[in-house]
């Protein structure tokens, strides 16, 4: 009787394990249907770059702009020598600079055409401090500005450019601009005097070497200009010296000799007080409603160790309270 009861247990146990496993009879297992997993999150969108700033408030325009520039040779190979060629100020043959109506900065380097001003590429995450450029369309082209909205200037940059030689020779052509929103016929004062303080930026034909390449040593100081405003005259200086590692290296002061300036002109142009042979000149025009500030653009020779050698550069320059 047990045995009988255990077998029937047994069968009992064994037909409901079977059943769980879907096997034999006509039962079937009850499996529900798995949740699908939701679809991962997209990736977050990059951080989309600031956009080029160089002046606070800027408005769509052609800005006004004064410079000068060269081809300072084959940098490559011994003995890596700054040779200044065909230094040009002529105001067809110097950058153009604008801002259009889409909200872009765009620059025409000489003999190139127009092409949107972009952060460089080697800057991680730029911001609107940032002041290396490229130009989109076109390859090695740099355009480096001061920041000078950062010292107060509202109407006036200047920058320094370099890009390959056009004539594809190892060479490359390198220039300074200073650039602006022109002051139109009628601003400038046509009484009183003013004086105006400034800084400037340029390179010389002397050259630094580093890992197997040359490089031109860049210049820095400041300028200083003296108008009489009734009476149409100029008058100034500026200060130069070599910029290093070890601070700046004065080279010389060159007080304004010849200047040409008459009451009411937007322009001006001079020259400096050397006996120096070279390339010697000074040309610049005001910025601002009112003539508040003013861009040059300049070229001057000068001693130093082992000689004669020059420098080009711009300047840029507010009035004084």
């Amino acid at each position: 009787m047990e045995i009988r009861r255990a077998t029937k247990l047994f069968a009992a146990s064994a037909a409901l394990a079977l059943s769980a496993c879907g096997g034999g009879g006509t039962g079937t297992a009850f499996r529900p249907e798995p949740t699908p997993l939701p679809p991962p999150p997209p990736p977050p969108p990059p951080p989309q770059a600031e956009a080029v700033t160089i002046f606070t408030n800027p408005t769509p325009q052609d800005y006004a702009s004064v410079g000068v520039w060269g081809n300072i040779g084959d940098l490559s190979a011994p003995p890596f020598d700054v040779q200044f060629t065909s230094i040009t100020s002529t105001e067809s043959s110097q950058p153009k600079i604008r801002y259009t109506a889409d909200g872009y900065y765009e620059v025409q380097l000489p003999g190139d055409g127009f092409s949107r001003l972009i952060h460089d590429d080697s800057i991680a995450n730029p911001t609107s401090d940032n002041t290396v450029f490229e130009l989109q369309s076109q390859m090695n082209r740099s355009f480096v500005i001061t920041g000078s909205r950062n010292s107060g200037y509202r109407y006036s940059e200047m920058a320094k450019w370099a890009r390959p030689d056009l004539d594809f020779a190892q060479t490359i052509d390198m220039g300074f601009v200073a650039f602006g929103t022109p002051t139109p016929a009628g601003g400038v004062p046509v009484t009183g005097a003013a004086s105006f303080q400034g800084q400037i930026l340029g390179v010389t034909d002397l050259s630094a070497t580093t890992c197997d390449c040359g490089f031109p040593i860049a210049v820095e100081g400041t300028v200083a200009l003296n108008f009489d405003f009734g009476a149409g005259t100029l008058g100034g200086s500026m200060s130069m010296a070599l910029s290093s590692g070890w601070g700046p290296v004065p080279v010389g002061d060159y007080n304004f000799v010849q200047t040409v300036f008459s009451a009411s002109s937007t322009t001006y142009s001079g020259r400096f007080d050397t006996s120096l042979s070279g390339d010697n000149f000074f040309l610049g025009r005001f910025t601002g409603p009112n003539a508040e500030e003013t861009i040059g653009a300049w070229a001057v020779p000068f001693n130093f160790q082992d000689g004669t050698h020059q420098a080009i550069g711009a300047w840029i320059a507010k009035r004084g309270q």
